[in-house]
């Protein structure tokens, strides 16, 4: 995957879900209690946190 994070591909599923699903990260901040200033930092790639990374995916299903 050429040296690309583990949270890099997180992102990337994340993006195409709440595309799918039509989801905000204010919708993501609801199902996994963070705030959305977390989700966002997420997100941009400022947050790299495996706790927040682990609530995201098993709020809409992904597997890491």
């Amino acid at each position: 995957f050429g040296g690309e994070s583990i949270y890099t591909l997180l992102r990337a599923k994340v993006a195409e879900q709440k595309k799918l699903r039509n989801l905000t990260n204010k919708d993501i901040a609801k199902m996994t209690g963070y705030t959305k200033s977390t989700i966002d930092a997420f997100m941009c790639g400022v947050c790299e946190s495996e706790k927040v990374a682990k609530a995201i995916a098993t709020a809409l299903g992904i597997e890491l």
